[in-house]
């Protein structure tokens, strides 16, 4: 992932939960975000001739040795949102809660007074490549609210 890509995945992330009136979960965040384009070097027998590609994947351009593939965004893994949600997290511009009392994390924005557009832009920039060590959503109790949705 490049640095422009994180960082547009993260101004969305953002923007997504600025505009939720509820605390939203990973799914769900991951659900509203853009897929993710790259360039794929399969040859057209590997990828385009196949009767049927996996959910998640479409071709978007074809050029007989190389492609442009589009990969839908998920929870965890290669194309998840997880890491650069604890990324926003450890920075202070998000905060997990729990929705209706259930297990799943839900995450809200957290917006400090005085923060100003070049220090979020700093934030999103800063690539922390330690956040997705807790691959699991167990809430953290002190920094955890349980909120009514």
């Amino acid at each position: 992932m490049t640095t422009a890509d994180t960082i547009s995945l993260r101004e969305t992330l953002l923007e997504e939960l600025r505009r939720s009136s509820i605390p939203l979960s990973t799914a769900e965040l991951a659900q509203r975000m853009p897929w993710k384009v790259e360039r794929s070097h399969v040859p057209c027998a590997q990828l385009c001739h196949l009767k049927r590609l996996g959910p998640g994947i479409r071709i978007v351009e074809c050029h007989v040795d190389w492609h442009l593939v589009a990969y839908r965004r998920t929870t965890h893994g290669y194309t998840g949102v997880y890491r650069h949600l604890r990324s926003l997290e450890g920075h202070g511009l998000l905060r997990r809660t729990i929705r209706d009392g259930r297990k799943r994390v839900c995450w809200t924005l957290v917006e400090p007074p005085g923060l100003t557009a070049s220090a979020v832009d700093a934030v999103i920039l800063d690539d922390d490549d330690h956040a997705d060590e807790r691959p699991d959503e167990e809430p953290d109790a002190s920094t955890t609210e349980r909120v009514a949705c």
